[in-house]
């Protein structure tokens, strides 16, 4: 081989290794930005999921708040004798009435059905 063609040679050579490297940092910066707006939407999914949550928080409190009202309403309404015959004891409120006992953490009264259980076992008392 001839001097000009050694260099001719390397000059080729140089040019394919550029081109490679060049098409591997195109394929690097396209996965950067596709990871980027990734990220980006996972961040926009999350803040969305977030915002959610706070809403639900806010109507289940509303809910508690409605249900407290309700269970009130029914206790004066006990006390005062319009619920009548609707509340009478029998084993399945005994039944719930003992695990309620037994239990209370898990009968808090954060639910509908379990402040109407209450007020109904305050009437009966």
């Amino acid at each position: 081989m001839k001097d000009g063609e050694v260099i001719r040679s390397r000059i080729l050579v140089m040019e394919g290794i550029v081109i490679v490297l060049s098409i591997l940092l195109a394929f690097a910066i396209d996965a950067y930005w596709e990871e980027r707006q990734e990220a980006s939407s996972t961040r926009q999914s999350i803040e969305v999921v977030r915002l959610d949550l706070i809403d639900a928080l806010e109507q289940l409190d509303e809910l508690d708040q409605f249900s407290g009202e309700i269970a009130r309403a029914s206790v004066e309404a006990a006390r005062a004798g319009g619920i009548g015959a609707c509340c009478s004891r029998g084993p399945s409120t005994d039944r719930v009435a003992r695990t309620a006992e037994q239990h209370p953490q898990n009968h808090a009264p954060s639910t509908l059905a379990t402040r109407i259980f209450l007020a109904q076992e305050i009437w009966r008392k």
